[in-house]
């Protein structure tokens, strides 16, 4: 069975909370930049449990726009 690449939702609270729909048993990171062009930063390795779903909390609001991805280790 093909891998489909994950799914981001973002909602707005303290900060961005972020959903990232994975596969079970694959490791993400959450990637984070002020560009698509620009430098991303990268969060700790998440391992998808078995429902697929992983949560971050991005508490670092920027004036500036945030582009956010999710890229299978």
């Amino acid at each position: 069975m093909p891998v489909l690449p994950p799914q981001l939702t973002i909602a707005s609270d303290d900060g961005y909370f972020i959903r990232v729909e994975g596969t079970p048993s694959l490791t993400y990171r959450l990637q984070r930049a002020r560009s698509l062009t620009g430098t991303w930063s990268t969060s700790a390795p998440q391992t998808a449990p078995a429902s697929g779903l992983i949560e971050f909390h991005d508490l670092f609001l920027s004036s500036d726009r945030a582009f956010y991805r999710a890229v299978q280790q």
